[in-house]
């Protein structure tokens, strides 16, 4: 029996001032010498590995566990924190700090088994899992300019099974089979029910937009492959299926959002303009304010007029769900062969086929609201929805030449096509928009807004987006021409040996991205009553 075990340990006293060479960096964005603070940190990271045989030369195990503990931190700005204090004075339930603790806890484990009850055949079988938890990393990273209700609680939970079958034929061909099931939980929780506050100098109160939000997948994999051996040629074969249950709920924007014309200080060093603080539902004249309106420092009630203290306020609500109602699930086969032109010249030569169904959410996707909206209008492409992509093959080429026959000299190089698949987030907003009770904001920009003035009312079940006097919506949609993104990599070196214990190498690679994911804005016109992503 052997095992092994291992520690790193490390705290801020290793780590540089990153807010000082920030603010050295970049001045302007810290005018107060207290800014550059060396943030609190410590970091253990230990586990170890243990194995052996269950039975001689016929059953071994092998067990490994990891754990991390971290105690990291953000820092709030001075300017940024005694806003926030003024915030706090004011008993809205909002507090101020100066640090806001981002602590991770992780820990990952496996345990396998291999049985040989014959030269010809192993089996394994494999359990892993990893668990951890963090908090506030939806509020920033290093310097960022919230309270601790910005933050969140983030749990994950991924578990797997893993059981194999290889199997010598004979000197020739091998074949492997292997089926794993896997289980994943990511859940994004609040930390607060306060209002999120959103203030155009980049300070943001209250409940977070992003959470809570949580994605589940059950992942089913049936896989095999063969490798056969004959001549000068070395072929592989394989087939890959992967079937799977995507589940989850993002209710963005889950309490009110006011967003603000002005900043903290604006509103409450200037009570003249401001009268009743934060509540202002009519600002009136003052050099503040008539900048905002004006861009100079003198204007009229006129020119006021409708102006509060907040510039829009945002709700949210209907059913958050964003699981795929039908199983996604993949294909692919590939064949290669390693064929030995010459005793110099080694061939890579292969194609591989991927598909994946189910991704775009193509069979539902009729019912998105964007989508019939659009049709209604009938904007071109409409009447089309998106579809799995099939015609995903990919070559891929290879060569290594040895350039003077005795393996000192090498030339090596290749070009591929490599097909990556979309992604929950990729969808999810379409997937809300076509099922039977969706999830929608509404955007009040009413004359006259404050924080006194009550967010838009979603109603329950909601069916279609809610739109009204002075608000708007959005939509999205999946573009109709959906194909997966792939890239097109290809590389070429040179190898040469130095002496007996002495090498140099030199490389070029160039990868090429195509069809990756963006957004786009169909309607991007100030006043429609609805803006439609795709």
């Amino acid at each position: 029996m052997h095992g092994t075990a291992f520690g790193f340990f490390r705290d801020d006293k290793l780590n540089s001032n990153a807010p000082k060479l920030l603010a050295e960096a970049n001045p302007s964005k810290f005018p107060n010498a207290g800014d550059a603070i060396k943030l609190p940190f410590s970091r253990q990271q230990f586990g170890g590995s243990i194995g052996g045989p269950i039975k001689t030369d016929k059953a071994f195990f092998f067990g490994t566990f990891e754990r991390t503990r971290e105690k990291g931190n953000s820092l709030v700005g001075g300017s940024d924190f005694a806003q926030i204090q003024r915030l706090q004075a004011l008993n809205l339930g909002y507090t101020a700090a100066r640090f806001i603790a981002q602590p991770f806890r992780d820990a990952l484990y496996t345990i396998k088994t291999d049985f040989n009850p014959s030269p010809k055949n192993t089996f394994s079988v494999r359990f892993a899992g990893q668990n951890n938890v963090a908090r506030n990393d939806q509020s920033g990273f290093l310097i960022v300019q919230s309270d601790p209700s910005q933050g969140d609680l983030q749990l994950n939970r991924l578990y797997n099974i893993l059981g194999s079958y290889t199997r010598v034929v004979n000197s020739n061909t091998i074949n492997q089979f292997l089926y794993q099931f896997s289980t994943f939980n990511n859940r994004i929780l609040p930390v607060s029910d306060l209002p999120q506050l959103a203030f155009p100098d980049g300070v943001v109160v209250g409940r977070n937009g992003n959470v809570p939000q949580q994605t589940t997948q059950k992942k089913s994999q049936f896989r095999d492959d063969l490798t056969y051996n004959r001549g000068k040629n070395g072929f592989k074969f394989g087939a890959d299926y992967v079937y799977e249950r995507i589940g989850g709920f993002f209710a963005f924007v889950s309490t009110p959002e006011y967003d603000f014309n002005f900043t903290v200080n604006d509103i409450l060093n200037n009570p003249a303009q401001f009268p009743q603080g934060l509540r202002t539902n009519q600002v009136l004249p003052g050099p503040v304010t008539c900048s905002f309106a004006t861009g100079g420092t003198a204007c009229t009630a006129d020119d006021l007029a409708g102006v509060g203290a907040v510039g829009d306020i945002i709700s949210a609500g209907g059913d958050p769900a964003t699981a795929f109602r039908n199983p996604a699930q993949q294909f692919a086969f590939y064949v290669q062969d390693d064929y030995k032109a010459s005793s110099r010249l080694t061939l890579n030569l292969g194609v591989r086929y991927d598909v994946d169904l189910g991704f775009v959410d193509s069979k539902n996707q009729a019912n998105n609201r964007a989508v019939r909206l659009l049709r209604i209008l009938r904007y071109p492409g409409s009447d089309r929805l998106p579809h799995n992509d099939k015609n995903n093959f990919s070559p891929r080429v290879g060569f290594a030449y040895d350039l003077r026959g005795n393996g000192r000299s090498v030339v090596r190089g290749g070009y591929g096509l490599y097909y990556d698949q979309s992604f929950q987030n990729v969808v999810t907003f379409a997937v809300q928009q076509a099922n039977p009770e969706i999830y929608s904001s509404i955007i009040n920009l009413d004359d006259n807004l404050s924080l006194a003035t009550p967010a838009p009312v979603i109603p329950r079940p909601l069916v279609n987006p809610v739109i009204g006097q002075g608000s708007r919506t959005s939509g999205r949609a999946i573009n109709p021409d959906y194909v997966n993104p792939y890239s097109q990599q290809s590389n070429i070196g040179f190898a040469q040996q130095i002496g007996r214990n002495m090498s140099i190498e030199f490389d070029y690679v160039h990868v090429l991205g195509l069809h990756e994911f963006t957004n786009l804005d169909i309607n991007p016109r100030t006043g429609p009553v609805i803006v439609i992503f795709s």
